[in-house]
C-alpha cells in the first residue's frame, strides 16, 4: 500500500512539474510576442517624392511644302533644313509622387501615385546666301556703258517653330505580398490591382517664309528708251501651321514589384535590389486639331529709276483645318528597375523607367496616322515613413 502512495505521489510531483513547465513556457512565449510586438515600429503609411529625367520617342508629323526642297543652302555641309527644325523635344523633366498605405496585422499595400512631365522647345532659324554681284550694260550718245550692281536681295530661308508637351499619369491600386521573405529576409514581392489614368497633350506650330529662288535679266537690254527695263525677279514662299493633340485614357491596370536586400542591416541601412513591372488597358479618347495654309507669289522688279514693283501669285491656298476625334484603345507595358538605401523610416531610391503607350497619339496632319508614346529615363525619390 505505501508502494501505492509513494507512486501515486511520484506521478503527482511530475505531473505538477510538467504543468509548471508548459505555464512558465507558454508566458515566456506570451512576453517574446508582446516585446516583439512592442519592438514592430514599421511605418504605417509612407510618403514619396521624387523626379525624373525621360527621354520621349515619339515624331509628330513635320509640315511640309514643295517650296521647302528650294531653300537655299550656304554651306554645303550644313543644308538650311525647316523640317528638322519642326521636331519635338528629345527630354521632358518631370516629378512624381505617392502614397502608401502598409497597415498593420496584413500584408495588403494601397498606393496612389500621380507622375508629371512636360517638355517645351521654341527654334528660329535664319539662313541667308548672298547673291553674286552683277553689272547692267546700256547704251547711250555716246556709246555703251556699263554699270555694277551689288544685289540687295539675297536667297533667304527663316523659320520659327515651337512645340509644348505634357503627360500626367495616374495610378491607385490595392496588393498584396504574395512572397514575405521568398528572395531572403526583409524581401517583399507584392502584386496589384487597380486603376490607371493617362493623359498626353501637345501643341505645335510652324511660321516659314523663304524667298528660294532668283534670276537676274538679260545683260543687254533691248532698249534704254523705257525707264523699268525688267532686271530681275524672285519667288517668295510661305507657310503658316498650328497643331492640338491628345489622349485621355481611363483602364485596369496590374503590376508586381519586388525588393530584396544586397548588403547591411536594416537598423543601421541596408541596400536593396528593386524592380517592377506594369501592365494595362486604357480607354480613352484621342484627338487632333490641325490647320495650316501654304501660299507663293512671284515679285518682279524694275531696273533703275523708282524700281518698279509688281507681284503675281503662284498659288494662295485656302487655309485647311482638320479636326479629328476617335475611341481608341491603348495598351501599356513599362517596368523600372533601381537601387534604394532603406533606413526604418526612410528610403532613397535611384533607378530607371520606362513606358509604352501603343497607338495613344494621332500624329497626322491631314489624315489619321497613330504614334506611339514612349518615356524611358532615369529617376531619383526620396520616402519617409510614418506611424507605427
Amino acid at each position: 500500500m505505501s508502494e501505492l502512495m509513494v507512486a501515486r505521489n511520484a506521478f503527482a510531483g511530475t505531473r505538477w512539474k510538467l504543468q509548471t513547465t508548459v505555464s512558465v513556457l507558454a508566458l515566456l512565449t506570451a512576453v517574446c510576442n508582446a516585446a516583439e510586438a512592442e519592438t514592430d515600429n514599421k511605418p504605417v503609411l509612407w510618403i514619396e517624392l521624387g523626379g525624373q529625367l525621360e527621354a520621349i520617342s515619339r515624331s509628330d508629323s513635320p509640315f511640309t511644302a514643295p517650296f521647302l526642297t528650294q531653300t537655299p543652302t550656304p554651306d554645303p555641309y550644313k543644308p538650311v533644313s525647316p523640317i528638322e527644325a519642326q521636331k519635338a523635344p528629345h527630354f521632358a523633366f518631370g516629378g512624381e509622387g505617392s502614397i502608401t498605405l502598409d497597415p498593420k496585422g496584413t500584408d495588403w499595400v494601397l498606393v496612389a501615385a500621380v507622375r508629371y512631365g512636360r517638355s517645351n522647345g521654341k527654334k528660329h532659324l535664319h539662313h541667308q546666301s548672298a547673291r553674286p554681284p552683277y553689272s547692267y550694260r546700256g547704251r547711250s550718245g555716246n556709246g555703251i556703258f556699263t554699270i555694277p550692281i551689288t544685289p540687295t536681295n539675297n536667297k533667304s530661308a527663316d523659320t520659327i517653330a515651337e512645340y509644348t508637351e505634357s503627360h500626367i499619369i495616374v495610378d491607385f491600386q490595392a496588393g498584396k505580398d504574395v512572397g514575405l521573405g521568398m528572395f531572403g529576409r526583409g524581401s517583399s514581392s507584392v502584386v496589384s490591382a487597380g486603376v490607371r489614368f493617362a493623359q498626353f497633350t501637345s501643341k505645335s506650330s510652324a511660321n516659314i517664309h523663304a524667298e528660294p529662288y532668283l534670276r537676274y535679266a538679260p545683260a543687254w537690254p533691248p532698249s534704254f528708251a523705257s525707264k523699268y527695263q525688267l532686271k530681275s525677279y524672285f519667288r517668295t514662299y510661305g507657310l503658316v501651321a498650328h497643331s492640338q493633340r491628345s489622349f485621355h485614357g481611363l483602364g485596369p491596370s496590374l503590376s508586381w514589384t519586388g525588393s530584396a536586400p544586397v548588403i547591411g542591416n536594416p537598423d543601421a541601412g541596408e541596400f536593396d535590389f528593386d524592380w517592377g513591372i506594369n501592365a494595362a488597358v486604357l480607354f480613352g479618347k484621342q484627338k487632333a486639331n490641325v490647320d495650316h495654309q501654304t501660299a507663293g507669289y512671284t515679285r518682279y522688279w524694275g531696273h533703275l529709276g523708282a524700281g518698279a514693283f509688281n507681284r503675281t501669285a503662284l498659288y494662295n491656298n485656302p487655309v485647311t483645318v482638320k479636326n479629328r476625334v476617335r475611341s481608341v484603345v491603348v495598351p501599356n507595358i513599362g517596368g523600372f528597375a533601381g537601387l534604394s538605401l532603406k533606413f526604418p523610416n526612410a528610403h532613397v531610391s535611384l533607378g530607371y523607367r520606362a513606358d509604352f503607350f501603343f497607338g495613344a497619339m494621332d500624329k497626322g496632319i491631314d489624315a489619321r496616322q497613330s504614334t506611339d508614346m514612349v518615356f524611358h529615363g532615369p529617376f531619383a525619390s526620396i520616402s519617409i515613413g510614418l506611424g507605427g
